[in-house]
This record gives structure tokens, C-alpha cells and sequence, in this order.
């Protein structure tokens, strides 16, 4: 065998034993090496494989999310260029999201689709009167995080058959939301409704963790219900409507 021969079998063997390495490793010992590191993210009932496998059950504080299944390509980690599709199923959110190393600390989707309880949005709209009911589908496009957060993507989102209870029920038709990160650290959010017993027009902004939100909410028709729901959303306005006004940081302060 001359030397050229053996310097390729020494490379090929040496590139099984790698592929078989990520092949065989256990799931469990990747979530331990190199899991994120959060009290609030607890993951519980981990199989499989690296390249191949699920963890049971996955908590966000108190709140039970689902099981996390994922499927990492191997030649991917070979190349230095992980890919990895994870779904989340079986609980209050689902997804499902393709992601990819593109360089030193960031990372592409090119798409992700999420469904998650309306509720979810209820501390950040701050209307304590109200019961967000039904869930809010989200599809997002051209992602790319760094290791300084979102520095860029586009998407749009449903809250089908939107109604409300508590102090007051009412059903509010069809909301949609067109959004945009256009730079590191903001978030820029337009809101309408689908011609409904709700009437709205609005606006989101997050800069940095700083979030605003404004809109002008209306029964259209004079539906009483939500004319009875509107009460209390806002600040009445002397055609009938009104405007709605909340801003906060998206890391509530310690108490």
C-alpha cells in the first residue's frame, strides 16, 4: 500500500469513527453538556440519540409546554454547520422550526410556525378584567439571531374566533398582526381585524426590552357585547371608541 493509500484510509477510518460518535452519542449527555442553563426551563424524560431524539416532557417555570422532539443531520456537525428541526407537541404550545449555524455565534431559520394560548399575552396587555380565550398562530420567516438576540425577521399572525370572558364575554372575530425585527434589538408590529364585531387598528413597538403598544378598539355594528367588553380595555373616546395604551419591559421587574 503506497503512502497516499494509507493517508486515506487513516482519514476515512478516523471520518467513521467521528460519524459513529455522533451517531451513537446519547441525548442525555448532549442536554447535559450543552443545554441551555436556565431555572426557568426544566426538561424532564430525555431518549435518544443526539442526532435523533425527544425529551418527554418540557416545563417553562410552572407552565407544561409539550414534548420537544429534534433531528440533527450528522455531516452537519462535521461540517462545523449544525441543522436542526425541532417540534413541540402535546401541550399549550406547538412548533415546529427548522434552525441552522451560519457562522461564530449565529444562527438562521429559515421558518418557524408556533401555536400558542391567547392567554399567554394576557400579563403583557394588562387588562386584568378579561380572559383572553382561543390561541394565536404565528408563522415567521428570514430569522437570524446572534449572540446578542434577534437581529432580523418578518412574519404574521392570527388570533382566529378571539373572544374574551371574566368580566365581561364577548366573541371578537378574526385579529391578524403583520411583524418586522428590521435590526438588532426592534420589533416593529402592525394590528387589524378581519371584519368582525371588533373594529381595531393598532400598533406595536419593542426597543431593546422597552415595549409600546397603542390601538383604537370599536363594537362594529354596535355589537353590546363587545361594547360591554370595551369597558374595560381603554380609555373611552367621544365616537363610541377606544383607545388602548400599554407599555412595559418584556423582563418583568423583581418584586
Amino acid at each position: 500500500m503506497s503512502r497516499g493509500q494509507r493517508i486515506l484510509s487513516a482519514f476515512l477510518f478516523t471520518l467513521a469513527v467521528l460519524v459513529g460518535l455522533v451517531w451513537a452519542f446519547p441525548a442525555r449527555w448532549a442536554w447535559a453538556w450543552f443545554g441551555p442553563k436556565s431555572d426557568r426551563l426544566r426538561v424532564e424524560g430525555i431518549e435518544g440519540r443526539l442526532w435523533e431524539g425527544r425529551a418527554l416532557r418540557v416545563w417553562l417555570q410552572d407552565e407544561f409546554l409539550g414534548r420537544l422532539d429534534w433531528t440533527l443531520a450528522p455531516w452537519s456537525v462535521l461540517r462545523g454547520k449544525p441543522e436542526l428541526r425541532l417540534r413541540l407537541s402535546g401541550g399549550p404550545l406547538t412548533l415546529s422550526a427548522h434552525l441552522r449555524r451560519v457562522g461564530e455565534g449565529r444562527l438562521e431559520l429559515p421558518r418557524l410556525h408556533m401555536t400558542l394560548p391567547a392567554r399567554l399575552a394576557e400579563p403583557a396587555l394588562d387588562i386584568p378584567a378579561l380572559v383572553l380565550l382561543g390561541a394565536v398562530e404565528v408563522d415567521m420567516e428570514d430569522i437570524e439571531l446572534s449572540r446578542f438576540g434577534l437581529e432580523r425577521a418578518r412574519g404574521r399572525l392570527a388570533w382566529r374566533n378571539a373572544s374574551v370572558s371574566g368580566a365581561a364575554e364577548a366573541h371578537l372575530g378574526d385579529l391578524f398582526g403583520e411583524f418586522e425585527a428590521p435590526s438588532l434589538g426592534r420589533v416593529q408590529a402592525r394590528f387589524h381585524d378581519g371584519g368582525g364585531p371588533l373594529a381595531l387598528s393598532g400598533s406595536f413597538e419593542l426597543s431593546g426590552l422597552h415595549y409600546r403598544a397603542e390601538a383604537r378598539l370599536a363594537a362594529r355594528g354596535g355589537d353590546p357585547q363587545v361594547q360591554e367588553a370595551l369597558r374595560f380595555a381603554g380609555e373611552p373616546q367621544e365616537d363610541g371608541s377606544v383607545l388602548y395604551r400599554v407599555e412595559g419591559s418584556v423582563i418583568p421587574p423583581q418584586r
